[in-house]
C-alpha cells in the first residue's frame, strides 16, 4: 500500500501555494464522467470527491450536483478549500476524512446508500484500495459510479518535437535514474493507474 505523508502534513499556507500552481482538469473530462454516469442510470443528487485536496475538482463538479462533499485526510488542505474565496458561496461541504472510511467519521456522516458519484482526481494512488472499495460499496446508491483518474506525466512526441528522439531518450533516461527514489503512489499515478487494481 502506498502511504502519503507530504500532503497530509500540509498547512493552510502550503495548501494555498499548492492550489495556485496546480493545473486544472479539462471540462471535457467532467462532461465525459457525467455522461457515462447518467447513461447508466446514475442520478445527480450527491457527489463525494475523495482526496479532494484544495477542492479544485470538487468545484468543477458543482454545476452538476445538488449536494457536494469534498473529503481529504489533510486538515491543511481542507482548511484551504474552506477558506478559498471560490468556495464562499458554494454549497460544498469540505470535511477531514480518509478515503478508507468515506465520511463515516464526520458530522453528519455520509450515510449508507446516499452517494450517486464518488470521484478521486489524481488521489487514488494513496488509498488503501481494499478498504476504499468496501466503503464505496457502503455509501454508493444502486447504479452509482466511481470515477478515479490521474493525469499523465510528461510525454515527448519523438516525431513532432524538434530533435524529438534525442529529447525522448534523455527524458526516459532521467526518469529511469529517478525510479529507485519514487514511491509506489507516484509510480501508480505516472502509469495512469494501470496497476491500481493489482493492489487489492
Amino acid at each position: 500500500m502506498a502511504h502519503e505523508e507530504t500532503f497530509l502534513s500540509y498547512t493552510e499556507a502550503q495548501g494555498k501555494a499548492y492550489a495556485a500552481d496546480r493545473p486544472r482538469y479539462s471540462p471535457e473530462l467532467f462532461k465525459t464522467i457525467i455522461d457515462h454516469h447518467t447513461s447508466t442510470g446514475g442520478q445527480l443528487d450527491t457527489v463525494v470527491d475523495v482526496g479532494c485536496g484544495t477542492g479544485q475538482a470538487t468545484r468543477d463538479l458543482a454545476s452538476y450536483f445538488y449536494t457536494l462533499v469534498g473529503l481529504d485526510p489533510s486538515e491543511g488542505m481542507i482548511n484551504t478549500a474552506r477558506s478559498s474565496s471560490e468556495f464562499v458561496t458554494s454549497p460544498i461541504r469540505f470535511k477531514v476524512s480518509a478515503a478508507e472510511v468515506l465520511g463515516a467519521d464526520i458530522e453528519p456522516p455520509i450515510t449508507d446508500g446516499s452517494v450517486d458519484l464518488l470521484t478521486a482526481a489524481t488521489a487514488a494512488h494513496w488509498f488503501d484500495m481494499e478498504r476504499f472499495w468496501s466503503s464505496a460499496a457502503r455509501v454508493l446508491k444502486p447504479g452509482g459510479t466511481v470515477a478515479l483518474w490521474a493525469r499523465t506525466g510528461m510525454s515527448i512526441d519523438p516525431i513532432m518535437t524538434p530533435n524529438g528522439a534525442a529529447v525522448k531518450a534523455a527524458v526516459d533516461e532521467a526518469v529511469g535514474e529517478l525510479e529507485p527514489y519514487m514511491n509506489l503512489g507516484n509510480k501508480l499515478s505516472r502509469d495512469l493507474y494501470i496497476d491500481l487494481l493489482k493492489r487489492l
